[in-house]
């Protein structure tokens, strides 16, 4: 009988070279699934390193943007000697991260604020990797642009299983190295006030200053600088600048007396105008002050050599133009005060609630620099003191609260033990310090011995 093929039997061979085949596919399907897992793991961990490196970035801008001094709070500068950690609070960037015990509303770095062995997966993702931050000024010297711009260079590493990664991030923050550069020059038209020197100051319409100057016997420069001082502050004084600004400011104050305390809205909008209108007033002072500065420079040379005097233009004119003058810096000292008097007010804790946590920094801001400004004015012994116990007060504020302003007054505090190295620290308040507490002062003696001489000699 002849057999069936169709139900012929798997032979031993035919089995062994099925398993053979089927066993080289699993192999390389298994290798396979290695490598994806680990390029997977890789492609993970590089992941974490670009998210902490964005962390990182973002908090020095936050840090930045409050303090003009942020790098040197952060310790990092041109050369970094060894790589950081991101856990147990090793480092200023992962130390302020949650507020997870008591007392609540404040973080203890120490405490409840690190990335910690109690965070077991983050913990496990984050021991593995380091990091360093670099910084230096785009330019190494003069007061140009480049000289403000910090190249900030961060780095972070990891080994682990996967192997060995690395990422680089670079980017470029403004700080305030160097004094705003102004041109005072630009405030006034000196042409057209030139122009008016020979009838408004001189009484002599239709000659000319350097005419004039011969005929006196006096320096054209010294002549000029005269002139412009008289007729500057006189124009500035009896301005409706002043005026304005008053009567604003009343008005202001009369709405605000009889708003309902419960419009935020409506009082926060009051007395921030309030502040400005203030401030504005000081500023424009200051700037007419300012300019004034280097015309005094150059009429006390010419005083002092005998080529030019009071009684050579006028005592009364001469006397009048150093009223006005006055009656300038008392102005600027006077908004100055009442300027951070009102922003204080929107620190307040509805309004600050109301308005939320970035506006009240940029008010913060403000305040500080008022403070600033109010603490080197020699009229106002008492600045200092106030600056002071402001910081001690917004220090107790920002403490767990806001590393970066916390950084900033416990920095400032400690620049206060040296004035200059304070002044070095912010060149624009160097600059008005200067002002404020040499040459103002300065010219108010300068005036007030110069009319004083000037009577004495006329009455002998």
């Amino acid at each position: 009988m002849k057999q069936n093929n169709r139900f012929r039997g798997v032979t031993l061979t035919e089995i062994m070279i099925g398993l053979a085949i089927f066993g080289a596919i699993g192999a390389s399907f298994l290798a396979f699934m290695g490598f994806s897992t680990k390029d997977l793991q890789f492609s993970s961990d590089h992941f974490s390193a670009v998210v902490y490196s964005q962390k990182i970035m973002e908090d020095i801008k936050e840090e930045v943007a409050v303090n003009p001094n942020a790098f040197e709070a952060l310790g990092i500068g041109e050369t970094s000697s060894s790589y950081q950690n991101l856990i147990d609070a090793q480092s200023v960037f992962f130390s302020h991260l949650q507020d997870a015990k008591e007392p609540w509303g404040k973080i203890d770095p120490m405490v409840d604020g690190q990335i910690s062995s109690e965070m077991k997966a983050l913990y496990k993702s984050a021991k593995d990797f380091q990091f360093k931050v670099t910084a230096k000024p785009l330019a190494d010297s003069g007061n140009t642009a480049e000289r403000n711009l910090m190249n900030c260079n961060l780095e972070f590493k990891w080994e682990t299983k996967t192997g060995k990664g690395k990422v680089t991030t670079n980017c470029l923050y403004f700080t305030p190295i160097t004094p705003k550069l102004t041109d005072l020059s630009l405030l006034v038209d000196e042409a057209a006030i030139d122009a008016r020197i020979p009838a408004d100051f001189l009484n002599q319409p239709g000659r000319s200053l350097l005419e004039l100057a011969a005929e006196k016997g006096v320096s054209f420069e010294s002549l000029r600088a005269l002139g412009r001082m008289a007729i500057i502050t006189e124009d500035f004084v009896t301005s409706d600048f002043i005026d304005k600004r008053k009567k604003e400011v009343a008005n202001l104050k009369a709405a605000l007396d009889s708003t309902p305390s419960d419009k935020i809205d409506i009082i926060y909008d009051y007395r921030i105008k309030i502040a400005q209108s203030w401030y504005s007033l000081a500023k424009a002072c200051y700037q007419i002050v300012a300019y004034l500065q280097p015309l005094f420079s150059v009429i006390q040379a010419d005083i002092t050599a005998n080529h030019i005097g009071p009684n050579k233009i006028g005592l009364i004119r001469f006397q009048q133009s150093a009223y006005f003058f006055r009656v300038m810096y008392d102005y600027f000292v006077g908004s100055i005060i009442q300027a951070r008097y009102h922003y204080y007010s929107l620190l307040e804790d509805k309004i600050a609630a109301y308005k939320g946590g970035r506006i009240q920094l940029q008010i913060m801001e403000k305040v500080f620099d008022l403070y600033r400004i109010a603490a080197v004015i020699p009229t106002r012994p008492q600045g200092m003191s106030e600056f002071k116990s402001f910081l001690s007060r917004m220090d107790e504020f920002a403490d767990g609260r806001n590393p970066f302003l916390s950084r900033m007054i416990k920095q400032e505090l400690v620049y206060l033990d040296t004035p200059q190295l304070w002044m070095k620290k912010f060149p624009n308040l160097e600059r008005i310090s200067k002002q404020v507490t040499e040459d103002i002062p300065g010219i108010l003696n300068f005036i007030s011995n110069t009319a004083e001489q000037a009577i004495i000699n006329r009455s002998q």
